[in-house]
């Protein structure tokens, strides 16, 4: 029988929270932090017992499906080189994407341009299926730099026409294909409806339209955050989190230790933390935070009021990032109400009501 002692138990504690301190500060949406927070998780998950890795995951800043994806992103060693890190994006979605190419698609991947700052996750998940459908740069159509000779047309599906119509287009694609073979190419027939590709089309206007959305807030957000130096962020990164996690849980992030000078300087409980409990405990902190501008990851949309525009554009962004109809109503609807109270927020609500693309 194993015998678990108190200081087993208090050095399990120690490394669980020192996992939970890093991710916690690592956890910012820059493709830096995404990668440092990837690399943790994963290293946690090798390195923590079941238990220890079930008690880090009930605390960590994101659910479920983000851990998945920070697993297979930090698993994968290909994001290493840093001529590699320049090419790619700060959205997580598409760095679990590239995690899940085979080594000749992600070589493919890179000399068509889809390793790119710019790309949006629609066209990553278009180009791997369509990479797939076409045959995996594993089979023999691939050469040994990963330059596909071999070539395909994808004709859509043709469900939805009258059998008349039907016949028709049958004809013209058999006279297609013969002219196709001769240069080499394949046809193949896309058994997909109508429906499906009104809902990809619907996809690859909201990738546009997150692009652009994305690329607005950042220039509107430039004038935030100016006055506090790139560690004060951080410490303000930290301390939101521990707060906030108090309020939920109504207990501290990080594990107690015997005296407060024996918690990190990021800690709130330290004396020395000028965001911490002492100097300013949440109410002041938050007062300070909104009068200095100063916007974190952590920052929801209920507590944008003085932002104007840029509240507008970020419940445009959501709704566009939205899984369900439930959620994408839910941010049309909170757009809604701020153009019916009049003002230059209502002409910025109804700007962006009008780039929303539902269905």
């Amino acid at each position: 029988m194993e015998i678990i002692t108190k200081r087993d138990t208090q050095i399990s504690a120690t490394k669980v929270d020192a996992y939970r301190r890093k991710i916690g500060t690592a956890w910012q949406k820059t493709k830096e932090g995404i990668l440092e927070t990837a690399s943790l998780v994963a290293d946690a998950n090798e390195t923590l017992t079941t238990q220890e890795w079930n008690q880090l995951i009930q605390d960590l800043p994101f659910g479920d499906s983000v851990r998945s994806m920070m697993l297979g992103i930090g698993k994968t060693k290909r994001f290493g080189p840093q001529r590699i890190q320049k090419l790619l994006p700060p959205n997580y979605n598409i760095l679990y994407e590239y995690s899940t190419l085979d080594s000749g698609e992600w070589k493919q991947a890179i000399l068509e341009g889809i390793v790119d700052t710019d790309v949006s996750t629609t066209e990553v998940r278009k180009w791997k299926q369509n990479m797939r459908l076409g045959g995996s740069s594993s089979s023999t159509s691939t050469t040994i730099t990963g330059v596909s000779n071999k070539f395909y047309a994808v004709v859509p599906a043709i469900d939805d026409l009258k059998d008349k119509d039907k016949k028709q287009v049958r004809k013209l694609l058999d006279t297609l294909q013969k002219k196709l073979k001769t240069l080499g190419a394949d046809v193949i027939y896309q058994e997909t409806t109508t429906t499906t590709y009104r809902q990809e089309k619907l996809e690859l206007q909201r990738g546009k339209l997150q692009k652009t959305l994305s690329g607005s807030l950042q220039s509107h957000l430039k004038k935030y955050n100016s006055n506090v130096s790139f560690r004060e962020l951080e410490q303000i990164e930290s301390a939101y989190y521990q707060y906030r996690y108090y309020q939920d849980h109504d207990r501290y992030a990080y594990a107690d230790a015997s005296k407060p000078r024996n918690h990190s300087i990021d800690d709130i409980r330290h004396p020395d933390n000028p965001f911490g409990e002492d100097d300013m405990g949440f109410r002041v902190f938050m007062k300070w935070v909104r009068n200095n501008n100063v916007i974190t990851q952590w920052t929801p949309i209920r507590e944008l009021k003085e932002l104007g525009e840029a509240k507008c554009i970020k419940l445009a962004l959501e709704h566009t990032n939205a899984s369900n109809h439930g959620q994408r109503s839910n941010y049309k609807r909170q757009l809604t109400n701020i153009s019916k109270r009049g003002g230059v927020n209502s002409k910025y609500a109804k700007q962006y009501l009008g780039m929303l693309i539902d269905g």
